[in-house]
């Protein structure tokens, strides 16, 4: 329980105490948490100290408060990976996850870098749409997105809405044919600047890194795309079938 007389402030005994709780699965991920008062009675604390560890554990992404319903233990967000592919948009619409969009960008750059050509199959001198977009889960910023598109299959694409829809979607529509597939890969990296900020994380935490073509039924490369993921409650999964 709580020692009264130690340096260590209450508030980060009980922050201690309730991850401990979720960690040994006492509280289940994915479940509600007692309230507040039981929390309070149960500990002996004041409702500011309560409150100050339960927005340290919400900042450390081990529980989430939902309005109206109470606080809950963080569940991982599950992609898997065999069910074929669809975008991350289209996984948390299916499984009713609620997310907004924040569009930071979305431009023609006046000059096209080596790197992003080479990549969609384009020259420099072609012209591609660069969208950012800074995706929020339940109140917590979790992905920073760069889609970078070829305008050239998907003629007028830069007008549409990408707050709301699929950008899959979005690519069928305006280019008229269908997503065929996608080259993915993920790694390990270190949080710069920019996605720290974003992530409310320290420089250099690890996050999840997604690089990823996607091609279209004609063989064409529509997109190239940079995911920056915060991974502290979010894993991929697989199911492998041994011959």
């Amino acid at each position: 329980m709580l020692e009264r007389d130690s340096p260590t402030p209450l508030y980060e005994q009980v922050e201690a105490l309730i991850k401990k709780n979720i960690l040994n699965k006492t509280w289940p991920k994915g479940k509600k948490i007692p309230t507040e008062a039981e929390l309070m009675k149960k500990f002996g604390v004041s409702r500011g100290t309560l409150k100050r560890a339960i927005s340290n554990l919400q900042k450390n992404g081990y529980l989430v408060q939902r309005q109206g319903l109470g606080t809950f233990v963080q569940a991982d967000i599950e992609i898997p990976l065999e069910r074929g592919l669809y975008s991350f948009a289209e996984y948390f619409q299916a499984h009713h996850i609620d997310y907004s969009n924040k569009i930071l960008s979305a431009k023609i750059p006046k000059k096209t870098s080596k790197v992003i050509a080479d990549k969609l199959g384009i020259t420099i001198n072609d012209k591609y749409l660069c969208l950012r977009r800074l995706r929020e889960v339940e109140g917590e910023n979790i992905m920073l997105i760069e889609n970078n598109i070829n305008i050239s299959s998907a003629p007028h694409i830069e007008t549409a809405d990408f707050s709301k829809e699929s950008l899959f979607s979005i690519i069928e529509r305006y280019s008229k044919e269908t997503v065929e597939y996608s080259e993915t890969k993920y790694s390990a990296v270190g949080a710069n600047s920019e996605v720290s900020s974003y992530f409310s994380i320290k420089k250099g935490a690890p996050i999840l890194y997604q690089e990823q073509l996607v091609h279209l039924s004609n063989n064409s490369i529509i997109e190239f795309a940079r995911v920056w993921i915060k991974s502290n409650h979010f894993t991929l999964k697989t199911i492998l079938h041994r011959k």
